[in-house]
């Protein structure tokens, strides 16, 4: 034998052993793999559509149906090189994500939702066994807790049913897969079904009651609040005034670190969407328009009033706010944290009473000024930033405007 041909030889014994068959541990069930897969397929539609990630819930998508494909032609194979492939892109998407989270104003919230999905297209690319097929299960159940998590509507409760329904059937067929290997199946596979749809009736018929008998605290149960990544901007350069997000015909400007750039209050007003009361003086003649949509959502124990600018000095037609700068308060370090209670210097002993604490989080779901709202009088403020102001009148703004997505939380003395 040449030396050429030992080559081709050592070269053709390594593409076999690339290509190899597998073992006798390969799930060839057609209709396990399919359920995994739309249970896969919910997960990454309900956390990328609560957290506005569009572009990566279409990429998911694409590439977890190619993967799920992918992986069933080819279960039958050890796939070494797939593996190194897959390992490297771990690693990759994981430091790509990780240095978002460290150098960049982005809610991590957003970038570990878009890293877990990207992470499930990669291993939706190798599923030969039964076991991967439940890891599979478990990385949707995360993701469907984090649109739980995120939504502040009812429709998460449909989205729900339909992945429990889809998991209970994949379920029934992993038991039944498993039964029929062992030679342990006993009468016939369609008694399981029967007894699917009865779980499925009784969790249907169970439900409401659960949802009336749970518990529901007076008080939160916790004492870290729900708040959003950090604000960047640079808190030196923030004197109290009002800042605007771009007006909706410049939106699609951006600044250099890749928000909305901000804009004065005289162009904030010639904005079809603007509304007069967000600017220092209020002209009682003019008015704007309010929009049909909601800009911001409340989750909270009662009702109140939630009071964001206050106007003190009457000016014939209109009112003005006097006190613009107002007091610097700075938060907790690393905490987000603000007590309010005498922090600015405005707050007299006799406004510090026992009373009724209602805690408010809201949820911003539109670009608006950087005036943060709450219910008087405010004791504490869970916010994303390092340094809020705070003007005689107890009025609270932000260093940056409050874009799409911030979230904060207020204690306040009711």
């Amino acid at each position: 034998m040449t030396d050429g041909s030992r080559k081709y030889g050592a070269g053709s014994r390594w593409r076999r052993f690339l290509n190899s068959p597998r073992g006798g541990d390969v799930e060839h069930s057609v209709w396990l793999r399919l359920m995994t897969f739309a249970a896969v397929a919910g997960g990454v539609f309900v956390s990328a559509y609560y957290n506005g990630l569009y572009l990566p819930m279409a990429a998911g998508f694409a590439g977890v149906t190619a993967g799920y494909v992918f992986s069933y032609l080819r279960r039958g194979y050890r796939n070494t090189w797939l593996k190194v492939f897959l390992t490297a892109a771990v690693v990759i998407i994981g430091a790509i994500h990780i240095n978002r989270m460290l150098y960049t104003s982005e809610d991590h919230i957003l970038v570990l939702t878009e890293m877990l999905i990207y992470l499930q297209i990669l291993h939706s690319f190798d599923l030969p066994r039964r076991k991967d097929l439940i890891y599979s299960i478990l990385a949707a159940f995360m993701m469907m807790c984090v649109g739980g998590v995120l939504s502040r509507t009812m429709m998460f409760g449909v989205f729900l049913v339909c992945f429990i329904v889809v998991a209970l059937v994949m379920l029934v067929i992993y038991h039944l897969q498993e039964m029929s290997e062992g030679g342990r199946l006993v009468g016939k596979p369609a008694s399981l079904w029967g007894l699917l749809a009865a779980t499925l009736l009784s969790l249907f018929l169970g439900f409401p009651v659960f949802f009336l008998l749970m518990p529901r605290f007076e008080t939160h149960a916790f004492e870290g609040f729900p708040v959003s990544g950090r604000i960047r901007r640079a808190i030196e350069e923030f004197r109290g005034e009002m800042i605007y997000p771009r007006m909706p015909s410049r939106m699609g400007r951006r600044g250099p670190d890749g928000r909305a750039e901000t804009t004065s209050a005289s162009e904030y007003l010639q904005s079809g969407d603007a509304y007069f009361g967000f600017v220092p003086s209020m002209d009682l003649n003019a008015r704007g328009r309010m929009p049909e949509e909601p800009v911001f959502r409340v989750k909270t124990m009662s009702a109140n009033y939630y009071r964001g600018m206050v106007f003190d000095r009457y000016i014939g037609a209109g009112w003005e706010v006097t006190d613009i700068e107002g007091v610097k308060i700075a938060g907790s370090e690393g905490a987000n944290y603000f007590s309010l209670e005498g922090a600015g210097g405005y707050r007299d002993p006799s406004e510090i009473f026992v009373s009724e604490e209602v805690y408010q989080t809201f949820f911003i779901e539109r670009d608006m000024p950087n005036i943060i709202y709450g219910a008087y009088l405010p004791s504490e403020l869970y916010f994303p930033s390092g340094e809020i102001v705070e003007d005689r009148n107890h009025a609270l703004r932000s260093p940056d405007v409050l874009w799409k997505g911030t979230v904060y939380t207020v204690v306040s003395r009711v």
